[in-house]
């Protein structure tokens, strides 16, 4: 059985479970599921939704979501305890349609932002949410007070 990614070979077997090592240049090695890795580079999926509401699941996790509506969106971030997002998940998002996008914290998160904006800066805005744990998202991207 492999330890390191780089040791994997097309015959290797493999658990979803199984921890690699990842080669980090000489610093401290990460060690990563296979299903972390699946998640993170494999699944990069452009998502493409023209509703005007919508609830971040697990689903969405390592996604592109381009929303195309020209009405105002609401995106919600709902909390851990309902969905069960791991630290270092990513959601990128963009606005394609003239609807902004406000991204909206359910109950018990925290979404931490430049100056606390949560709105779409207009179309083409790129957003990224991040969590870090502890229903703390980070928003970074491109912002506007509304």
């Amino acid at each position: 059985m492999a330890d390191k990614i780089n040791d994997l070979t097309a015959a290797s077997a493999i658990t979803e479970s199984q921890q690699l090592e990842a080669d980090t240049s000489g610093t401290t090695a990460e060690k990563l599921t296979i299903a972390q890795v699946r998640k993170y580079i494999i699944n990069r999926i452009i998502v493409t939704d023209a509703t005007t509401a919508r609830t971040l699941a697990l689903t969405d996790v390592g996604k592109y979501i381009r929303f195309t509506s020209g009405s105002a969106i609401a995106l919600t971030v709902p909390a851990n305890a309902t969905i069960a997002f791991t630290a270092g998940d990513e959601i990128e998002i963009q606005q394609i349609g003239a609807g902004v996008i406000t991204v909206t914290a359910a109950g018990g998160v925290t979404l931490k932002s430049l100056s606390s904006y949560i709105t779409s800066a207009g179309a083409g805005a790129y957003l990224r949410l991040k969590y870090v744990g502890s229903d703390t998202w980070d928003l970074i991207g491109d912002l506007t007070s509304a």
